[in-house]
């Protein structure tokens, strides 16, 4: 099983706090790694993960982004049952209909 590592959780627990979104850090951070362990993703591959919740009772869709960093494993292991690196790049609020 491929091993998950998000290099920069404070600057995504930044974010969602300022954006009043501290309750789905956790279930986001599992999603995201469920999709690195689901999908073969290469260094370089951007993804996200996203997720509707109630912000003052407005429906909203929250957008984060991921990105896999190459590392010394993704180069000498190409099916990488080892530790992906994964970097935190932006969150979205998109506010529903």
């Amino acid at each position: 099983m491929t091993g998950v590592y998000l290099v920069n959780r404070p600057q995504l627990e930044v974010e969602f706090n300022q954006n009043g979104i501290t309750s789905t850090v956790e279930n986001f951070i599992e999603n995201m790694k469920e999709q690195v362990r689901n999908f073969v993703l290469s260094a370089g591959e951007e993804f996200s993960v996203d997720s509707k919740m109630i912000i003052d009772n407005v429906v909203y869709t929250v957008l984060a982004r991921f990105n896999v960093l190459k590392s010394k494993d993704n180069e000498e292991d190409r099916e990488s049952h080892k530790m992906k690196l994964i970097e935190f790049t932006s969150v979205d609020l998109i506010k529903g209909r």
